[in-house]
Order: structure tokens, then C-alpha cells, then sequence
């Protein structure tokens, strides 16, 4: 009891200037432009989980899963379709890289031989017969990290980032989508975009304890407005703030303001206004 009392007293003592202090005006200088991107650097992903899968006692993706069925038929393919034209999203389809394949058995988790293409074939030609818009193709994902399962060598792809997040299992349930995961994912935008990476997709739209949105209620999550703010910047730059003292990490993007009209929320941003990508 003693030692939750002093903690307190301490938290408050610190806060305390912060209750009864004037507003402060912050003013970052960008020093050096040290990366860009373009309109479609920042991506989520549509999962297929069921309302079935559950971790740690807790069953967080309710009805948001796009498949279910573990198969897309052609029918779910038009709805998403009619989805996305409503959204005007950018469409990424990831394909299954491991189709045909087998497990080498010279290397423990390298799978080798010639790919299967038919699956994939049979999907893009249905999608050119119907009209759709698709803006790629993704071969694989998950095929590179440690604890992964499977990969396969691909010598000259671009570096993408398919599908991240800090906490795997559909993520934790009391940080994932708070305020405090904001640290990580602007940390990890700007880190990805110094490195030349051209897309950064995020697990995930929609489902599970890490979405953007909230899976019940469409209302968006704190790093929503941090994807935002990442889009909104002018052409793509982003600049280096002038030496912050290390390990301290300071990345400036342009900044995205929020207004709320009756029930309706509309960001307004500086700059061009990308159309948001999605893999599936």
C-alpha cells in the first residue's frame, strides 16, 4: 500500500506542472530530407480469419474476416469488388508463392521446385472477364523473418514490408490499438521509408486487436491518425529533425487535422490526398 501511495504521489508531482501550464507552441525544423515515397507508400491488409479464431481466451476478429471459407469463390470476389469501388482502395492480392512447391530437403524451411500458377491464373483471368481493377499482385507473404515457417528466394523483388505488427495472434488486447502503439508504428514508417522501401502494410484494416478501425464499430483507432499524418505528407518527404540527442528517435511527417461533422468523421490533410491501398 505504502509503495502504490508513493508511486502515486510521485505521477503526480510530475503531471502536476503539466495541469497548470500555459499552451506551449512545439516548432520542429526539418533539417535534411533523407527519404521519399510515393502516394502509396502505406498499405492495410483484409485478413480471412473466422470469428472462430481466438488467442489467449479472447475471439477479437468477429465478422471481419473476408474469406472464411479459407477459399475466395468468385462470388465473395464481386462483393469485394463492389467494396472497393465504393472506397476507391488500391488493390493487392497476395497470391499463395508455395502452390506446387515442396520443402527442400537439403535446407529446413526453403521450398523449392516449380510453382503452380494455374490457382493464380484462373483468379487474374476471372478478374480481367469481369473488369476489375486490380494495382498487384503480391507473390507470397510471410516468406521472410525468423519463426517463419516457409520461404522461398526471390532475387530480385522490391523490398516491401507485406504485413506488420509488433504482436503476433491478433495482436494485445489492452495496447495493440491505444495510443501507446503509436510509438511503434510511426517509428516503424519512418525507419522503413529511410531504408527505401516502397509499400509498408499494415496488419490490418479491419479484425483482430492491432486494426486500424474498430472491429465493431468502424470507429477508427488511434494509429489511424498516424497513417493519416504519414499520406498527408507533401509529396512523400519526409525530413530528419536537426540531431535529437540519442538513443532518442524524431521523425517529422506533415501533419493531419481531424474534423467531426455530425456522426461523419473526415480527415483534412496538407498536400496530395492518395487513395488508400489494401491487400487481401
Amino acid at each position: 500500500m505504502d509503495l502504490k501511495l508513493t508511486l502515486s504521489c510521485i505521477l503526480l508531482s510530475c503531471l502536476f506542472p503539466l495541469l497548470i501550464a500555459d499552451d506551449v507552441k512545439v516548432t520542429i525544423k526539418g533539417a535534411t530530407l533523407i527519404a521519399g515515397t510515393d502516394d502509396n507508400f502505406v498499405c492495410a491488409t483484409l485478413n480471412w480469419w473466422p470469428s472462430e479464431k481466438c488467442d489467449y481466451n479472447q475471439c477479437p476478429w468477429g465478422e471481419a474476416g473476408l474469406f472464411n471459407l479459407r477459399c475466395l469463390q468468385m462470388k465473395r470476389r464481386d462483393q469485394l469488388n463492389n467494396l472497393f469501388n465504393q472506397t476507391g482502395a488500391l488493390v493487392t492480392f497476395g497470391l499463395n508463392a508455395l502452390y506446387g512447391r515442396k520443402e527442400s530437403q537439403v535446407e529446413k524451411g526453403l521450398w523449392v521446385g516449380n510453382w503452380n500458377s494455374q490457382n493464380a491464373r484462373d483468379l487474374i483471368a476471372y478478374t480481367v472477364s469481369k473488369g476489375y481493377k486490380t494495382d498487384s499482385y503480391e507473390f507470397g507473404h510471410e516468406l521472410f523473418g525468423s519463426g517463419k515457417a516457409a520461404r522461398v528466394e526471390a532475387d530480385q523483388n522490391g523490398a516491401w514490408v507485406g504485413e506488420a505488427f509488433r504482436a503476433y495472434n491478433s495482436g494485445s488486447k489492452d495496447v495493440s490499438h491505444t495510443f501507446a502503439d503509436g510509438f511503434w508504428y510511426l517509428d516503424q514508417l519512418g525507419m522503413t521509408s529511410t531504408f527505401n522501401h516502397k509499400v509498408f502494410c499494415r496488419q490490418t484494416f479491419i479484425g483482430g486487436n492491432y486494426a486500424l478501425l474498430n472491429t465493431t464499430t468502424f470507429t477508427p483507432n488511434p494509429d489511424y491518425y498516424g497513417l493519416c499524418s504519414v499520406v498527408a505528407s507533401p509529396d512523400g518527404k519526409r525530413s530528419s529533425v536537426c540531431n535529437p540527442p540519442r538513443p532518442t528517435k524524431a521523425h517529422h511527417f506533415c501533419a493531419c487535422m481531424l474534423t467531426v461533422q455530425s456522426t461523419r468523421e473526415r480527415s483534412q490533410c496538407q498536400g496530395p490526398t492518395p487513395h488508400p491501398m489494401i491487400t487481401v
